[in-house]
């Protein structure tokens, strides 16, 4: 993503599971290499059932977390580190239980084999490191993310001291943490406002769990945002969701958003997260006092990408990382056209700088193969090339066709074909289809290429791009 710091920090989820759903400007981290065939099987001592159990309560100004484990365990690993966080904040409320960092992995390692285990849990005062285990609203209120309870099995401590910090020499499981939630105030989770709440952590992802003022189960605004801000956001976003409800011409259930204000100290921040339907975001900075278009275009944007994800995955749809993350930038930036937020100059500016870092990121790699940044910024100048050659530029349309033939998960193979049938240009297609699969040094002769056998006119000054056509938008 190329303006938001939104981090997702996956220390054993990215093992398992490769590709980030929750976006960031702290690029996503690309897994690391899958374990040898012939690694050995977890060990049996840590094995995972069902039922394992967290149950959250807050009261007193404090939250916290009871463990209950189906099988008695040594050890147990978290899936998301937060830098000191769980070393400053988390505390057990019992003996015989120890919270560490190993090498950079957080841990609970225990005396005698234990199946509960409670914890207590500070809520800091300032945001955490990576991604965001509350996002804190001026008033006091905040929502924990249900994400950093997700556990890894291992062994015992030795096992643990033995991966020095490296995930890939870890074998053990990601069990489904049921989250069971309640609140001394009120209580809002993805399913809506209760007394009682549930969700699931695995593999890095976890709900949101929102206590404080409930006015609108599916817009929480802090009530200390600028003005403006929370304006223009209310006008927006409805807006926003119109859009791409009609690019995509299917309806889902509502978002449920959650913007937060940190204050106008210091410089402009943007960190959140998209879980399921929620997306939450922790907004600061000086620029933000001030009415200021640019800024809430990047706000907006944010909300746009993420909500595209939804209707990517409707069907259960996982395609390569270029198409999910470079597809979604594509539709968020037409979404600021068509809701008129920015305009031509703006796309010019914006492609200029996606190009830029494309051509830089892709020298030696194929995009078909690379996770990460390149993923964003050449999957969108692809996303743009291929609206350009469909006659009808409807590219929720192709990956729609795509995702049918392919029996809910689009690949390139698929998307070409589907692109093909809808009327697309075989030279076009080609020419895009050696984009992904190419491995070049020249890579601004690629990006060149591509953006002109789309018939997209590129123009270019002092070697790099200045403007293009954008038929899609005529």
């Amino acid at each position: 993503m190329s303006w938001l710091e939104l981090s997702r920090r996956r220390v054993g989820a990215l093992v398992l599971s490769g590709l980030v759903a929750a976006c960031g400007g702290t690029e996503r981290r690309a897994a690391p290499p899958s374990p040898p065939p012939t690694a050995p099987p977890p060990p049996t001592a840590a094995r995972a059932e069902a039922s394992w159990v967290a149950e959250l309560a807050f009261a007193g100004g404090k939250w916290t977390v009871t463990y209950r484990f189906p099988t008695p365990q040594r050890a147990v690993l978290f899936d998301t580190a937060h830098g000191d966080y769980r070393r400053n904040h988390w505390s057990a409320e019992q003996s015989g239980v120890s919270l560490e960092s190993l090498h950079g992995l957080d841990g609970m390692f225990f005396e005698a084999p234990t199946s509960t285990v409670r914890l207590s849990v500070e809520v800091p005062s300032e945001p955490t490191e990576g991604t965001l285990a509350f996002i804190p609203f001026s008033d006091g209120s905040h929502a924990i993310w249900g994400g950093q309870l997700a556990l890894l099995t291992i062994e015992d401590r030795a096992a643990a001291e033995a991966l020095e910090g490296d995930l890939r020499r870890w074998h053990g499981e990601q069990p489904p943490v049921e989250i069971r939630a309640t609140s001394e105030r009120p209580l809002l989770g993805p399913d809506g406002p209760g007394a009682t709440l549930s969700g699931r952590a695995q593999e890095g992802g976890g709900p949101f769990f929102y206590t404080g003022p409930i006015d609108d189960p599916e817009l929480i605004l802090d009530r200390g945002l600028p003005g403006w801000v929370r304006d223009a956001f209310e006008e927006q976003m409805p807006r926003v969701r119109a859009t791409l409800e009609a690019a995509w011409s299917e309806r889902l259930e509502p978002p449920q958003l959650m913007l937060a204000w940190g204050g106008g100290a210091g410089p402009w921040s943007n960190r959140g997260r998209a879980e399921g339907r929620q997306i939450a975001m922790l907004i600061a900075g000086a620029d933000y006092l001030e009415r200021s278009d640019a800024r809430f275009a990047d706000l907006v944007w944010f909300f746009a990408h993420e909500w595209t994800h939804r209707h990517q995955f409707v069907a259960d749809g996982d395609g390569d990382a270029w198409m999910i993350e470079g597809f979604a930038d594509t539709l968020a930036t037409d979404v600021l056209v068509r809701v008129g937020l920015w305009g031509k100059g703006d796309l010019e500016r914006r492609y200029w700088s996606v190009a830029r870092e494309c051509a830089r990121l892709l020298a030696g790699r194929r995009l078909s193969e690379s996770k990460g940044r390149i993923a964003y910024v050449c999957g969108d100048l692809v996303g743009v090339a291929l609206m350009a050659v469909l006659p009808d530029h409807d590219l929720p349309a192709l990956w729609k066709a795509a995702r049918t033939a392919a029996g809910g998960r689009v690949t390139r193979a698929t998307l070409l074909q589907a692109a093909r049938e809808r009327g697309a240009a075989e030279d076009g297609v080609t020419i895009i289809d050696d984009f992904v699969s190419g491995l070049r040094d020249d890579t601004d002769r690629a990006i060149r290429d591509m953006l002109e056998g789309a018939k997209l006119d590129p123009s270019y000054r002092d070697g790099s791009l200045s403007s293009m056509a954008f038929p899609h938008l005529r």
